[in-house]
């Protein structure tokens, strides 16, 4: 049908292709981290939407490492004050947004709510609340260190490089702190672009600030919308490689296709344009497919491109070289027919062996995976439909024009005739003189063909071997461009806090019995047994012990029953609605364990300038900020109780007589959800604080042993429905998984290419196919042991494209076997290689030059495709052209399929004794 109507079969194609590519419009792009990288499904995931459910979604965190740029010892005054007054420009930060509003800190941030002032105020975290970011409290604290080390000790903050003075008792020093301010990301002004705007600025004053001259300060930054503008930055920086990849593989099809010459009655360079504007459209119709079946574009789909240009010209080559094959005294019509019922079964096999290879990672429960094998596979279905249509319809044009020896880019303009005969036409070139010669000859040799599969056998074994050394990880270094600030900050967090981090973890209660004495009691022997857990440091905010004593404070006897000191649930909720504070009745509630953690008590006497300067710090009338609480709500971002906001805390105390005073609980209203339910709680949450390694299979392993205690008391109570959450294990979760989720997919991938060459090919070699290409993946495993290439996300999409990729060229080289002529192995390999170890050679050169200028991009991601499919590349030729041709010369079915039989039969039917005679029978 091409053959006969090209122009209607271009006019579909193109039609269709930009139907689809309309789905564009739809189109949107994703670049957390959080989300692209991490299990959805998973009971983590699931944790984390419920929590964020009952508690608000979590908020957005700018964060600040700061360190002196001699990088000497932070815990000194002058680092303090020179941290205050960075802290005094973040909190006064006015910035405007692109509609001219005024947008300060105070219209982007998480509030809390602080008694003693009765209001809600801005919350940022860093050592500075040990001061309550007063200038006057910091300057009259005697012994900063002193301060800072009893901190240290307690686990109320996390400095890096934290180690003891010498010669000294208790004290510490330190090289580095963290500065985090927080954004409500359920607030307006998050999505109208004002956090946007103030998160510019601010990044703006900070780096202007550390540079001036008196500041003895250096800070590096992060925050996730950073992140993301990092992670989309080197997509846009690197867009220029997809043009001169697309350059390049035009000049090489234009120079394949034609043959190295000048003569434009003999050149295809018409033709090549027409592989990129097909190769062009396949990728905006198979994206815009993707777009329509709502998946984003991510940071990794641009490979998709990359690879696609190589891919859809390996096919064009294979179609016109098999049309070349074809006697040219044929008429058009009828070498389209014999030449696509060679390339044509070729294709089909090739593309939908990779169509399913590519669907079948949408399975894979990790969104980045998935986002980047869904458009790959639409892009190969469109490579094909328009190969078989738009490309298809101008090689028939192209062979016209060719015939009636017209110029090739000014077809309209006819050419002298030919000198020489037609026969000319398939003169072979060097390489494939070569190739037909020697290749064939030289590998059928029995000893090189048993060399051939002993070799590739044993780099195979080598491989599975080198297994045990395969790390597994995504480096957040992976994810950035090179020279990207934000690496800086993760040098900073690698130098300081390398071993380990110390963060805030929720314990989430649901459905307790407030009431119940025995329930409460139970859940305070889950805290007391989390505690002791070797590496859990310490509790950060309990509402639960705020509460009772709130109770005991205003109890009447100091002898009341547990069950009457709990009271009820509409007593719970007065407490959260409570935002005054109170003088207690009782004595009981002065010991410091009846103080609250976010009150505490003010000191009556006046015996400590600290809590004198406090006091009569303007600062404190009317603060920017509030210090972080890890009791909020949201994650545990908010950490830790107020300071004494009247007195200086930790050293600067001065001894003398206690008012009792306890705060309402307005403070904690976000950490406890009443529910509807009369008497249970439907939710509520503990923040304490445990050591985090960085290497996160060991991270994993101590979830599980706080994931297990949790558990235990679970199935030994009625009253404890308890988890653990802290968002870090879910990327560690995912390198655990990662091998698992890996070879799961590897095999349904390859399980999908077995089915489809049973379909067009003997099972035999169907078998021999698929077993080529899992050892493929197997030596690409190998060599990333080699390169200590991580496993991750990003090298399991790469081990299935090379799948996908290496298995055309044993395709390809399985078909011919079976189309070949020859009574024997041996002689059915060689007419195989003969025909089609040239196209082979041809497409594997096309893949590699377009992926090529991926080595030049700005993105480890991209080089690391680039080294792997690189990889997988040249396998598969060695697999196509060595390897599979050797086993089909010992193991290689010689039975003519029922195929082959019909297409030889009907070749031989349709060669007439003369092009002359055809062309009368025709008309």
């Amino acid at each position: 049908a091409v053959g006969t109507f090209p122009r209607t079969a271009i006019f579909i194609g193109v039609v269709v292709a930009l139907i689809l590519s309309g789905g564009l419009m739809k189109m949107r792009f994703v670049t957390d981290t959080h989300f692209l990288y991490l299990p959805q499904k998973s009971q983590l995931a699931n944790s984390r939407r419920a929590i964020e459910a009952d508690f608000g979604k979590s908020p957005e965190t700018s964060l600040i490492v700061i360190k002196r740029k001699d990088g000497g010892d932070i815990l000194t005054m002058d680092t303090m004050e020179a941290v205050l007054d960075l802290h005094a420009q973040v909190v006064g930060l006015t910035a405007k947004d692109d509609s001219g509003r005024n947008i300060s800190y105070q219209d982007v941030c998480i509030t809390r709510y602080v008694a003693m002032l009765g209001k809600n105020v801005c919350v940022v975290s860093s050592p500075l609340e040990l001061w309550s970011y007063s200038g006057s409290a910091l300057r009259a604290d005697g012994d900063v260190r002193a301060t800072m080390s009893h901190a240290v000790r307690e686990a109320k903050f996390d400095l890096g490089a934290v180690a003891p003075v010498p010669g000294s008792a208790g004290l510490v020093q330190a090289q580095a702190l963290q500065y985090m301010a927080f954004y409500n990301t359920s607030a307006p002004s998050y999505t109208d672009g004002a956090q946007e705007a103030w998160e510019h600025a601010l990044r703006d004053v900070i780096l202007a600030a550390v540079e001036r001259d008196d500041m003895p300060l250096t800070v590096s930054y992060w925050s996730a919308r950073f992140n993301e503008e990092e992670a989309q930055g080197f997509v846009e920086k690197d867009s220029y490689l997809m043009g001169l990849s697309l350059a390049f593989i035009l000049v090489y099809v234009c120079i394949t296709l034609g043959g190295p010459t000048i003569d434009p009655r003999r050149s295809r360079v018409l033709l090549g344009a027409t592989c990129g504007a097909c190769t062009t459209l396949a990728m905006t119709s198979g994206f815009g497919i993707a777009s329509l079946l709502g998946i984003p574009l991510q940071p990794i789909s641009p490979i998709v491109c990359f690879t696609l240009l190589g891919v859809s010209v390996d096919d064009m080559i294979i179609i016109v070289f098999s049309l070349n094959d074809v006697d040219h005294s044929l008429p058009i019509m009828q070498r389209m027919r014999e030449s696509m019922a060679v390339a044509g079964t070729m294709i089909t096999v090739t593309s939908f062996t990779s169509f399913s290879a590519f669907m079948t990672g949408y399975s894979v429960d990790f969104p980045a995976y998935a986002f980047f094998c869904v458009p790959a596979a639409m892009c190969i279905l469109m490579v094909y439909f328009l190969q078989m249509t738009v490309f298809a319809g101008f090689l028939v044009l192209d062979e016209r024009r060719r015939a009636a020896h017209r110029l090739d880019c000014i077809p309209c303009v006819g050419g002298a005739v030919l000198r020489r005969e037609v026969s000319t036409l398939k003169k072979e070139r060097p390489v494939q003189a070569c190739m037909r010669k020697y290749h064939a000859r030289a590998l059928l040799w029995t000893p090189v063909r048993v060399c051939v599969i002993l070799t590739w056998v044993g780099g195979v074994a080598v491989s599975l071997r080198a297994l045990k050394h395969l790390r597994v990880g995504l480096d957040v270094r992976a994810t950035l461009p090179d020279h990207s600030p934000i690496l800086s900050f993760v040098d900073d967090m690698d130098a300081y806090w390398g071993g380990s981090t110390l963060p805030a973890h929720l314990l989430v209660i649901r459905n307790t019995n407030i009431s119940d004495a025995a329930a409460v009691g139970e859940i305070e022997d889950l805290v007391d047994a989390l505690m002791d857990v070797p590496f859990v440091r310490g509790v950060r905010a309990n509402w639960l012990d705020a509460y009772k004593r709130y109770r005991t404070c205003f109890a009447e006897a100091t002898d009341v029953s547990a069950q009457a000191l709990l009271g009820s649930k509409e007593d719970l909720a007065a407490y959260l609605a409570d935002g005054a504070v109170h003088e207690c009745a009782s004595e009981a509630a002065a010991s410091p364990r009846a103080l609250s953690a976010s009150a505490q008590s003010v000191n009556a006497t006046e015996g400590s300038a600290a809590q004198k300067a406090a006091a009569m710090d303007p600062s404190l009338e009317e603060p920017a900020v509030a210090p972080r609480r890890g009791g909020s709500s949201l994650i545990g971002l908010l950490q830790q109780a107020l300071s004494k906001t009247m007195s200086g805390a930790s050293g600067s105390v001065a001894h003398g007589a206690h008012v009792p005073v306890v705060e309402g609980g307005k403070d904690y209203e976000q950490d406890v959800v009443l529910g509807k339910h009369p008497e249970l709680v439907e939710a509520h949450c503990i923040v304490f604080t445990a050591e985090l390694p960085n290497d996160m299979l060991e991270a994993w392993h101590n979830f599980e042993k706080m994931r297990s205690l949790v558990q235990s008391y679970a199935q030994h109570t009625v009253s404890v429905d308890a988890e653990i959450y802290e968002y870090k294990y879910e990327f560690a979760l995912a390198d655990y998984i990662m091998p698992i989720f890996g070879l799961k997919n590897l095999l349904q991938a390859g399980l999908a290419v077995f089915v489809c060459l049973c379909l067009f090919l003997p099972p035999r070699i169907a078998a021999i196919c698929t077993m080529t290409v899992g050892f493929i993946d197997v030596l690409l495993l190998g060599m990333m042991v080699f390169l200590d290439l991580p496993l991750n996300t990003i090298t399991l999409v790469s081990l299935l494209l090379g799948l996908a990729l290496s298995v055309d060229y044993s395709c390809h080289i399985g078909h011919a076997y079976v189309m070949a002529s020859g009574a024997t192995r041996e002689a059915k390999v060689k007419d195989a290689l003969d025909k089609i170890g040239f196209s082979i050679f041809n497409a594997g050169g096309s893949t590699l030059l377009g992926t090529l200028f991926l080595s030049a991009s700005q993105s480890p991601i991209f080089r690391t495709f680039f080294v792997l499919v690189w990889g997988a590349i040249c396998l598969g030729l060695i697999a196509g052209l060595a390897f599979v041709p050797a086993v089909l010369s010992f193991i290689g079915p010689l039975q003519q399929t029922a195929h082959k039989a019909m297409h030889m039969e009907r070749g031989h039917a349709s060669r007439p004794a003369s092009s002359q005679a055809q062309r009368a029978s025709l008309l």
